[in-house]
């Protein structure tokens, strides 16, 4: 288009004018030719990088909107297995509690039947201790798993390291 464009002005000059005013104007329209040349050379090159790096952020939104879903993933994972986990423990506490409380309300029996009362209240004391301590676990289980649906993942899970700490 540039050679194209020369070559219309020099045959323009030369039909009006003739040969003698040529080089005078030919040499700056050379150069300006030229400047023009890198220019569109330069704009297509910006074109081209910025279609490249729209491109590239379109994948890059694509990754962090699957990076988002998985660590979504990832959280609804770690609550669950908590959750398990905790209810785990709400059903071994329990177990534990109530078998003890029938082994012990059994040993009631017996020494009730025998008419040993001191033995009696003895157990009855035990019984009720340990009746109290398995409801006060169980609550601090149910307590958690309610602190879960309203707090994060990571609280909860520091909270029952701390508990656990506590425990052990």
């Amino acid at each position: 288009a540039v050679i194209g464009y020369l070559a219309l002005l020099t045959l323009t000059n030369y039909l009006i004018d003739g040969w003698q005013f040529i080089p005078s104007w030919l040499g700056i329209a050379a150069v300006m030719m030229v400047f023009v040349l890198i220019y569109v050379m330069l704009f297509m090159q910006q074109m081209k990088a910025r279609q490249e790096a729209q491109k590239l952020l379109s994948e890059l939104e694509n990754a962090n909107e699957q990076l988002a879903a998985y660590a979504q993933q990832v959280e609804n994972l770690t609550l669950e297995t908590e959750r398990q986990r905790m209810a785990r423990e709400l059903h071994d506490t329990l177990a534990q509690g109530l078998a003890g409380l029938i082994l012990q309300i059994e040993g009631l029996e017996l020494h009730l039947e025998q008419g040993n009362q001191e033995k009696v209240a003895e157990i009855a004391a035990q019984a009720k201790k340990r009746a109290r301590s398995t409801l006060a676990e169980a609550r601090q289980v149910i307590g958690a798993l309610r602190q879960q649906d309203s707090a994060s993942t990571a609280e909860s899970i520091m909270h029952e390291v701390e508990r656990f700490r506590q425990v052990s």
